[in-house]
């Protein structure tokens, strides 16, 4: 879980904002948000890297879904989902009893 910054306090109302990354399977130092794959064409290499890596992104979030409720509504909201918000409250719960 991220650390507070000192001397700031959060309040448990206060909304998250967690991003999709795609790593790359032989370079784990390459992340891409994955806004760049749904906004930029032959944002990969290849055109067939760019459709693999779609493809792969939303089995990949689908599987999530099944464990995250965040996730499920992030897909359900867009076809091209790149982030969810969640509240500090709630992932502080979530992170004390996993």
């Amino acid at each position: 879980m991220p650390s507070r910054p000192t001397g700031r306090k959060k309040a448990d109302d206060e909304a998250w904002r967690v991003e999709y990354l795609l790593q790359q399977h032989d370079d784990k130092s390459l992340l891409l948000p994955v806004s760049q794959l749904w906004n930029t064409k032959n944002v990969l290499p290849s055109k067939s890297a760019d459709s693999g890596a779609r493809e792969f992104l939303l089995s990949s979030l689908g599987q999530a879904a099944g464990l995250s409720p965040d996730v499920e509504e992030s897909l359900k909201h867009s076809s091209r989902p790149v982030m969810f918000s969640i509240l500090y409250a709630r992932m502080n719960f979530l992170h004390k009893h996993h």
